[in-house]
């Protein structure tokens, strides 16, 4: 039941990230390796009609703005006992909700001591938020940050997330967008710092995705993570069920909707309700012919 109440899609709207610079950095890049991601030995070159198999390198999103392979920003969303968290309570009454592009004023955030994350809040660009992205782990690098997080109840939450496609297309999958550069997908790589969490490949039903659980690092000790997409464990009806006889349904990167980094509240382990969670960049590795 806790698990079904990630990711809902009226919140990914109501917490859609601020940033507007577009990310110019981050489309398909070939090649068999690469100086911020490991694996891979480098593909051929082969002057003949040949054609050779190899890993490729496709960055999904390097978090300086808007990816420019699915077209959408990061964001993150908060949820308290379960639901949207409140954050009009550390909002003076007198500022606006929704400024549109204006700044709203630097009194406007009020004493956060009670909230899930420390990250500033912000109304500018959509409706009060969580500002998660542009800080910078050396130029020219970005990162999106759940800022010293701290859950204290069943069912509190706190994720980041990256949506396959955006306005109109919000919600719907990769298949359903027709976009094909991760169908081969063997592997998603991605650069952090920080608690223990998940990474979900989630679909439109909220309650079917894949995950796979990344363990806590030292204080900002960044590491890359790489997780071949056979080590992804289904959830709801991906999920082997023995009573009904159905078996796990195997990574599927065409039902995907979104991608969501999440940590959860966890009453056997306390030490996980706080801390911070820093990702650098998501990429991924498929296998492509090239002639």
């Amino acid at each position: 039941m806790f698990k079904k109440l990630i990711a809902a899609s009226a919140l990914l709207a109501l917490f859609a990230c601020s940033s507007k610079d577009d990310d110019n950095d981050d489309g398909i890049q070939q090649g068999g390796t690469s100086s911020s991601s490991s694996g891979g030995s480098a593909i051929p070159s082969s002057s003949s009609a040949t054609i050779a198999k190899g890993p490729v390198e496709v960055r999904i999103s390097e978090f300086k703005g808007k990816s420019t392979l699915l077209g959408t920003y990061p964001y993150s969303y908060t949820l308290k006992a379960g639901d949207k968290e409140d954050l009009t309570q550390f909002w003076d009454p007198a500022c606006p909700l929704d400024t549109g592009n204006e700044k709203p004023g630097n009194t406007c955030e009020l004493d956060k001591t009670n909230a899930i994350l420390q990250n500033t809040l912000t109304s500018q660009y959509s409706p009060l938020h969580y500002i998660i992205d542009g800080f910078s782990i050396g130029y020219p690098n970005e990162a999106i940050k759940l800022n010293s997080y701290k859950l204290t109840g069943e069912n509190d939450q706190a994720a980041l997330g990256l949506n396959a496609g955006d306005g109109a297309n919000e919600g719907k999958n990769f298949g359903e967008l027709g976009k094909t550069e991760l169908d081969s997908i063997i592997e998603f790589v991605y650069r952090y710092w920080g608690g223990t969490h998940e990474f979900r490949a989630v679909s439109k039903n909220d309650d079917d995705f894949w995950y796979y659980k990344a363990p806590k690092t030292a204080a900002t000790d960044t590491v890359e993570l790489k997780i071949p997409v056979s080590q992804l464990v289904g959830m709801g009806s991906f999920a082997e069920n023995e009573e009904e006889g159905t078996a796990a349904v195997p990574f599927d990167i065409s039902k995907v909707s979104k991608f969501l980094w999440v940590i959860e509240f966890d009453a056997e382990t306390p030490a996980n309700n706080q801390g911070s969670l820093l990702v650098d960049y998501l990429r991924s590795k498929v296998i492509a012919e090239i002639e």
